[in-house]
């Protein structure tokens, strides 16, 4: 803007400041000098600070692959604060126990704060206060309301709910997958899909299984143009990167996601007859307690969202796409973190509805094909 405006001027600016790089300069201005020391201050941060003349000339940050979606392409103010965002972030996990570090990696990435974001337009996206304030209360690491003092695998609960989160032998943790699980059957009901839930391993066609064989599969979905059209065997789980005693599973303290990876291949080792198979593709739809999304779980939600929104008319897939994707891992996030703080306060299970009201947005689209325009009072609650 001033090289448009003050060409001249803009020049002299530039000049003053690449000498201010190379060492003080204290006829300079305040402004001036006080500009110098912020880009040397980033620079020690570690932000590839730009040349002051390709500033001047409009030059923008690269592309990144790492937003979000709805979020717009951010400007040089943006990617310098964030690298002193990530500073204080390691600084705060170098000053953290393991057991807090792998909460707060379990509480970062892309959707991990979804179930707080979601607007409580209907009863799927609504988190009722006590729940909601056992979520903030284990974000911040306080102490959760007062419960029995002693799990039903007879450990002692702590008072931040790290035992009832990881336990497996206190019957929450398949209680706490039910209400993901009918997230996800809606959410590939709403893609288009045709979904079965709860099908016995034994009553399918698959060879070499016994009868006796008492495995399920949460969700089968056909229909969905995912991966050539395979149908899909989808398992959804809610993983906590603190054992039941109070500390951090092996490396999650240090890596995103560890226990994300290790669940997968738990469901890889309970349905060795899906790996491979030409006939059906398994996909486990990880997250972890804390809100963490695991890469194939997000794919697979981008993908519906992408494959969804072709239906709509060219101008409006974009918004479609953003619209599906925005709804469906609201859905999904709100379901699993109230299961989750529900365990904690041995409360009963929110469940979703198992059709809901339908996929509105399509029908929206449908309608507006003729004018391709949608109007935002016109878009269904959860949108």
């Amino acid at each position: 803007m001033l090289r448009e405006r003050c060409p001249e001027l803009t020049n002299q600016i530039c000049a003053a400041l690449s000498e201010l790089d190379r060492g003080p300069l204290p006829a300079a201005p305040g402004c001036l000098q006080q500009a110098s020391r912020a880009k040397e201050h980033l620079s020690a941060h570690g932000f590839a600070a730009p040349n002051w003349h390709d500033l001047a000339q409009g030059a923008r940050p690269p592309p990144t692959l790492e937003r979000e979606h709805g979020e717009w392409a951010h400007g040089w103010q943006f990617w310098a604060a964030r690298v002193l965002e990530n500073t204080a972030r390691q600084q705060l996990l170098n000053a953290s126990t393991p057991p807090d570090r792998a909460l707060l990696r379990s509480q970062s990435g892309p959707c991990a704060g979804r179930a707080f974001t979601a607007l409580p337009t209907t009863g799927d996206f609504h988190i009722p206060p006590a729940e909601f304030r056992v979520l903030l209360l284990r974000r911040l690491r306080f102490d959760l309301p007062f419960a029995a003092s002693a799990c039903r695998c007879r450990g002692r609960l702590d008072a931040r709910g790290d035992h009832r989160a990881a336990c497996p032998r206190a019957g929450v943790l398949k209680k706490r997958s039910i209400p993901l699980e009918k997230a996800a059957a809606r959410i590939c009901r709403e893609a288009g899909g045709r979904v079965a839930e709860n099908q016995l391993l034994r009553d399918l066609n698959v060879d070499g299984v016994d009868p006796r064989d008492g495995r399920k599969i949460e969700v089968i979905a056909n229909g969905l143009p995912l991966w050539g059209g395979a149908q899909l065997a989808i398992d959804a789980t809610l993983v906590s990167p603190v054992r039941t005693h109070g500390t951090a599973q092996p490396r999650a303290a240090d890596e995103d996601g560890v226990q994300l990876a290790v669940a997968r291949g738990r469901k890889e080792a309970t349905y060795p007859e899906l790996i491979g198979s030409r006939r059906c593709r398994l996909v486990v739809l990880g997250l972890e307690v804390g809100g963490r999304w695991s890469e194939e779980a997000l794919t697979f939600v981008r993908l519906l969202a992408r494959t969804r929104a072709r239906s709509a008319p060219q101008r409006l897939r974009a918004s479609a796409r953003a619209a599906y994707l925005h709804r469906w891992t609201g859905l999904a996030a709100v379901a699993a973190q109230t299961a989750f703080a529900a365990t904690l306060l041995e409360l009963p299970s929110h469940t979703l509805a198992v059709d809901g009201d339908g996929p509105h947005l399509a029908d929206l689209l449908a309608d507006a094909r003729c004018t391709e325009t949608l109007a935002p009072s016109r878009l269904p609650p959860g949108f």
